[in-house]
């Protein structure tokens, strides 16, 4: 596979993402890393969309490292994207990784956008005491 630059990895990975080819995607992002190419807020926010919509959350803890190393993790998109992952994901731990990723958004002075309390709200319909947390935040 050339992928010879971040464009054209942004380009592949969306192709792949929109036509429903999971496996073939996920490999995008480790061959770009292996040939030194390093993946910008279009594309994580590609590739978390991605794993929302297969409702694989994995990787998207693996993910996290990268995002924080590179910064990108203060995104309102990229955070917002991990979010959608969580929400997606119908399990009620997830709960905590999505109310900690929404403070961390907050603390670093993020505004959160609509479509940020749409999904943080989503992960907190999982349980009582996620949904008083929920209520909290509104």
């Amino acid at each position: 596979m050339l992928v010879p630059n971040i464009v054209t990895g942004n380009l592949i990975l969306t192709v792949h993402v929109q036509s429903g080819c999971g496996k073939e995607w996920i490999g995008v992002f480790k061959y770009m890393r292996r040939a030194g190419i390093y993946p910008d807020r279009a594309f994580l926010v590609t590739l978390l969309q991605g794993y929302a919509d297969m409702g694989v959350r994995q990787p998207v803890d693996l993910l996290q490292g990268y995002m924080l190393h590179a910064g990108l993790v203060e995104n309102v998109s990229v955070a917002t994207g991990s979010l959608t992952v969580y929400a997606k994901s119908g399990r009620y731990r997830f709960f905590i990784k999505a109310m900690e990723l929404f403070e961390l958004m907050v603390s670093n002075s993020q505004e959160p956008n609509h479509v940020t309390f749409t999904h943080l709200l989503g992960v907190c319909s999982r349980s009582f005491r996620a949904c008083r947390r929920g209520k909290e935040i509104l």
